[in-house]
């Protein structure tokens, strides 16, 4: 199992990003996480994981 976090500034460029992923194969985990407590107004973050070919079976 493989596990990455997405994270973004934008929410519109964190769906291109999450799509783009779930595209090659990763699955988002739970629901979106909003932060805005670093310089930028916002951040949004996504989990996705993906199982390992040879964990498969």
């Amino acid at each position: 199992m493989e596990y990455t976090l997405v994270e973004d500034s934008s929410p519109q460029d964190l769906e291109k990003e999450v799509n783009d992923l779930i595209s090659e194969g990763w699955l988002p985990q739970g629901g979106i996480a909003i932060s805005n407590s670093s310089d930028v107004d916002f951040t949004y973050c996504q989990a996705m994981i993906r199982n390992n070919k040879e964990s498969i079976g």
